[in-house]
């Protein structure tokens, strides 16, 4: 997960994001084997999160940076490596961002990224293995003291979240239903366009845009810690148990105007709530989950840009390049 906070100042946009991005042991596709994994654990603190469109539009991601489909005529699970086509979520991006020319309206900026992306991934074929798992590990409890058999098995991917709902018994329950949601990927989306300023929350798989109105937006998994101290405006979009936007009037107690301050004002501001979350998350995750080796997942190398009217989309400070691995 991450951290990205984009507000909009007097002056222009702010776009920053921690710079990590944490990978799972193996695959979440059943059959393929142990040699096999599409991205082994591990941790890469140098990832940019933040990322120009074009000249005059930036982007911040928080969610899943994987981009999986089978290859043409693969139907089912795949047997390797062979059978699929993976893609780093950063590099699509920054390729369609070197497509981009000018200052071009900002809603086709939103749908042609949307459609870069979606072209790059298969939603239903995805959930078809996310079931396919779920139901290998149900079904790997029967004969143990809990028990586990599958009923049924319902894909949902025309709505906001998709999810695959798992009927099941156990020796516990005659029958239950649990519902496992496709983790989105939140882009906030950035520009001047037509010489005014947008910005809105794009939620991938759905598509579903929410353009705001207010000075403030921030996304992933320190989001709401964020809002717990950010201005009313804030948005916390629904994550992947279907949470609704959130708003906290914290900085509007403390008489926060983002749209007086200085970018300067603003970027000192954002990296030190990112660093501050980072550090809180460190003290509490490791030490409540130690014997789990689970890391933060939000790291306090901070990525900034900002975008104006005059110089566009400018890297206040960025890591330094990696080789992307999937």
């Amino acid at each position: 997960m991450t951290l990205t906070i984009t507000a909009l100042t007097k002056k222009g946009f702010v776009l920053a994001a921690d710079s990590r991005a944490t990978r799972p042991a193996v695959i979440q596709i059943p059959g393929l084997k142990s040699e096999d994994e599409l991205s082994r654990a591990g941790i890469n603190d140098l990832y940019c999160k933040v990322l120009p469109i074009g000249c005059y539009a930036g982007v911040t991601i928080a969610g899943n940076l994987s981009l999986v489909k089978p290859k043409e005529g693969v139907i089912g699970a795949p047997e390797s490596l062979a059978d699929i086509e993976q893609y780093d979520l950063q590099q699509v991006i920054e390729e369609y961002g070197r497509s981009v020319t000018g200052n071009e309206n900002v809603g086709v900026l939103v749908k042609e990224l949307y459609e870069a992306i979606m072209s790059k991934t298969n939603i239903e074929w995805r959930l078809e293995r996310l079931a396919e798992l779920h139901a290998q590990l149900i079904n790997g409890m029967d004969g143990t003291f809990f028990g586990g058999k599958v009923k049924g098995i319902k894909i949902n991917k025309d709505v906001d979240i998709p999810n695959i709902e798992i009927t099941y018994s156990t020796n516990f329950e005659s029958e239950r239903t649990d519902v496992i949601p496709f983790q989105p990927t939140n882009l906030t989306v950035a520009a001047y366009s037509m010489d005014s300023p947008w910005f809105s929350v794009l939620s991938i798989p759905s598509g579903k845009n929410d353009w705001s109105d207010g000075d403030i937006i921030s996304t992933g998994s320190g989001s709401e810690f964020v809002n717990k101290i950010f201005s009313r405006s804030a948005i916390v979009p629904e994550d992947s148990n279907g949470k609704l936007f959130a708003t906290c009037p914290y900085f509007n107690e403390h008489k926060i105007d983002w749209s007086k301050l200085s970018l300067e004002e603003a970027i000192e501001l954002i990296e030190a709530t990112i660093k501050y979350t980072a550090l809180i998350q460190r003290m509490s995750v490791t030490a409540k989950y130690e014997y789990l080796e689970i890391p933060p997942s939000i790291n306090s190398e901070v990525t900034v840009a900002t975008i104006d009217r005059e110089k566009g989309f400018v890297y206040v400070k960025a890591p330094k390049k990696t080789e992307v691995t999937i």
